[in-house]
């Protein structure tokens, strides 16, 4: 069985989303200031060259000094509003517009995926959806926090990026009936796996079939 449905944010989950945003703000402005420094000291060096040819007296020296660190902002301020503007950011949404997503699943029969690297673990779990047999995928490091395979498993997401919250198991844990090589380097190249929670119309039979070796 496999049901999903949104509610309000927790606290916690309002702090979790809240975190990367600090983060990222922190981490911009740790690169504004080494790129300001880096810029400051090439410019300082193409000044000391040119002052050994022209000689200034000391107030020259500052007026040069204070019109290098102006110059490097401006052009470290301009490199930044470029490269941002141009940076993958996701699109900001609001954050009371953001829910969180609450998947149950409840099933007796998983197969387990190998890690090529270290992504995390990867299980299928054989759910119903009405009177259809379906599979549902999970993989990620998240899961290493859970007993997993597990009867009762809830997942907690974000409404809008579908990023992990939380993870639950409310049951008891089983062992996966078998376990599957690692999606191949073929298959990663032409996009042809699967990804975390992606439900597919096969059952755990037919997919244990497509990767018989």
């Amino acid at each position: 069985m496999i049901k999903t449905y949104t509610r309000e944010l927790s606290l916690k989950e309002l702090k979790l989303i809240k975190q990367p945003k600090i983060s990222m703000i922190w981490w911009l402005f740790e690169n504004f200031i080494l790129s300001l420094v880096f810029i400051i000291g090439i410019l300082l060096i193409l000044g000391n060259y040119i002052h050994g040819y022209l000689k200034w007296n000391k107030d020259a020296e500052l007026y040069m000094v204070i019109s290098i660190v102006i110059i490097a902002f401006i052009i470290n301020l301009k490199f930044h509003f470029s490269t941002l503007k141009d940076f993958p950011f996701p699109p900001q949404i609001p954050i009371e517009d953001i829910k969180a997503e609450i998947t149950i699943i409840q099933s007796r029969k998983a197969v387990e995926r190998e890690d090529p690297e270290d992504f995390g673990p990867g299980f299928y779990f054989e759910i119903k959806d009405g009177v259809k047999l379906k599979s549902i995928f999970l993989c990620g490091q998240y899961l290493y926090s859970a007993t997993i395979p597990n009867t009762h498993i809830e997942v907690t997401r974000r409404s809008d990026t579908k990023e992990i919250l939380d993870i639950k198991t409310k049951g008891t844990y089983f062992s996966p009936e078998k376990v599957l090589p690692p999606f191949s380097d073929e298959e990663w190249n032409s996009e042809n796996y699967h990804e975390d929670g992606d439900i597919l119309n096969l059952t755990l039979d037919e997919i244990k079939k497509k990767n018989t070796t």
